[in-house]
C-alpha cells in the first residue's frame, strides 16, 4: 500500500468513526470526513469517492423513502441513490472548488437536495410521458372515428393510458395536499425557532439531535427541539379538525415532521 493509499485508508476509518459518534450523540471531529469529501470531489480520488458512497448510502436511502412522493415514481430506492451520488459527483465538485462547503452538514444538505431533485425530475418526466400517452390515445380515438380499425391498437395502449391518467391524477392530488399543508404550516408557525425546526425537519429530513448539532446556539438541547416539533404538530392538528381532507393532511404532516 502506497503512502497516499494508506493516508486515504486512515481517513476512511476516522470518518466512519466520526459518523458513528455523531449518530450516537458523542463528541466528534469532522475534519477526516471533510478531507475525504475534498479528495473525492476536488482531487477525484476513486478510493475516497467509494468510501463517501459506502458511508452515506444508507442515509441517502432513508432520504429517498422519506420523500413524500417517492411512492409515485415506480422506481426502486437504489435507482435514486445512484442518481443522487451521480449529481453530487457531477455538480458538487464545482461548489467544493468554490469553497461553498465548510462543514460535513453542508455536503449532506447538498446530497439530500440531489436526492430529492432526482425524484422530482423523475416525477416530472413521468407526468410528461403520461400526458403524452393521453394525447396519443385521444389521437388514436379520433383516427378510429375516421374509419380505422380500433382492434389494430390492441388493449395495451388503452391500458397504459388509463394507468398513466390515474398516475397523473394521484400526483396532482398529492401536490395539492402538500400545497395546502405548506400554507397551513406557514400560518401556524410562531417565531424564528419554530420556522427553523420546521425547515430543518421537513425540507432536509434532519432528526432533532441533528438540528441541535447544527444550531446549538438556538436551542437548549435536542429535547427542546422535539417539544417544539410536538407543539407545531399539535397546533396544526387543531387546524385540521374541520378540514374535508384532514385525514390526508394529518398523514402527510406526521410523515414529514416525524422524529
Amino acid at each position: 500500500m502506497t503512502i497516499e493509499a494508506d493516508k486515504v485508508q486512515q481517513l476512511i476509518e476516522r470518518c466512519s468513526a466520526q459518523v458513528d459518534d455523531f449518530r450516537n450523540n458523542r463528541p466528534s471531529d469532522e475534519r477526516p470526513c471533510l478531507e475525504l469529501f475534498r479528495l473525492a470531489l476536488i482531487e477525484h480520488n476513486q478510493e475516497a469517492w467509494d468510501a463517501i458512497y459506502n458511508i452515506h448510502q444508507a442515509q441517502v436511502t432513508r432520504w429517498v423513502h422519506s420523500h413524500p412522493r417517492f411512492r409515485f415514481t415506480g422506481e426502486d430506492a437504489s435507482y435514486f441513490v445512484n442518481q443522487a451520488f451521480c449529481r453530487l459527483w457531477k455538480y458538487g465538485a464545482r461548489h467544493a472548488h468554490a469553497g461553498h462547503f465548510n462543514a460535513v452538514a453542508d455536503y449532506l444538505q447538498y446530497l439530500k437536495r440531489c436526492t430529492w431533485s432526482a425524484i422530482e425530475d423523475e416525477l416530472r418526466r413521468s407526468q410528461k410521458d403520461a400526458l403524452w400517452h393521453l394525447v396519443e390515445a385521444a389521437e388514436s380515438a379520433d383516427a378510429n372515428d375516421n374509419g380505422f380499425d380500433g382492434a389494430e391498437m390492441g388493449l395495451s395502449e388503452a391500458a397504459v393510458a388509463l394507468h398513466d391518467r390515474a398516475s397523473v391524477e394521484k400526483i396532482v392530488e398529492h401536490e395539492m395536499v402538500l400545497s395546502d399543508l405548506r400554507e397551513l404550516l406557514r400560518q401556524t408557525l410562531e417565531g424564528e425557532r419554530e420556522r427553523l425546526v420546521a425547515e430543518e425537519m421537513w425540507e432536509y429530513g434532519l432528526a432533532p439531535r441533528q438540528v441541535y448539532a447544527r444550531h446549538p446556539d438556538k436551542f437548549t438541547d435536542e429535547n427542546e427541539i422535539s417539544q417544539i416539533r410536538r407543539n407545531i404538530v399539535r397546533r396544526l392538528n387543531r387546524r385540521l379538525t374541520n378540514d374535508a381532507r384532514s385525514g390526508q393532511l394529518r398523514q402527510e404532516l406526521e410523515h414529514l415532521l416525524r422524529e
